[in-house]
């Protein structure tokens, strides 16, 4: 009967003290990224008559930087078509050009580093066509 007393406190100590084991923070700390370039993340879509796009910015040194391009299908499906991995050096800063497609192109943006919570952005980039700017370029509008 002792034993059997004796293997259920150890057995309730154990249930009791695994919930005081870890005492670190819960809410991880985001990665501190600061994005510029000819993209605005802040509007859900743009639309442009560029042939490309560039994403450029800050971040801390060691952060992994990957940026996709999908391109709508004809059957409104996203299909991948570009994708980029980008390691931030010493100088803190990133770069990288993107291809646009015409029509809707969806591009994510993603930071990640080792024990931090990812920064993820994205944006609908629809480009048009060369013909829709020269026709508005010519067009005489009477108020």
């Amino acid at each position: 009967m002792r034993k059997f007393f004796m293997g259920l406190l150890v057995g309730v100590l154990m249930c009791l003290s695994s919930n005081i084991v870890y005492a670190g923070s819960l809410q991880a700390a985001e990665v501190n990224v600061s994005v510029t370039g000819d993209l605005n993340f802040e509007r859900d879509k743009v639309s442009t008559f560029n042939e490309s796009k560039t994403i450029s910015g800050t971040a801390e040194k060691g952060t992994d930087i990957d940026i996709v391009v999908y391109t709508k299908s004809f059957y409104g499906r996203f299909k991948e078509v570009e994708s980029y991995s980008i390691k931030v050096g010493d100088s803190n800063l990133f770069s990288q050009a993107l291809g646009l497609r015409v029509g809707e192109n969806y591009i994510e943006f993603r930071a990640s580093k080792d024990g931090l919570k990812d920064y993820y952005k994205s944006v609908i980039v629809n480009r048009k066509n060369k013909a829709i700017k020269t026709q508005l370029e010519n067009s005489i509008y009477i108020p």
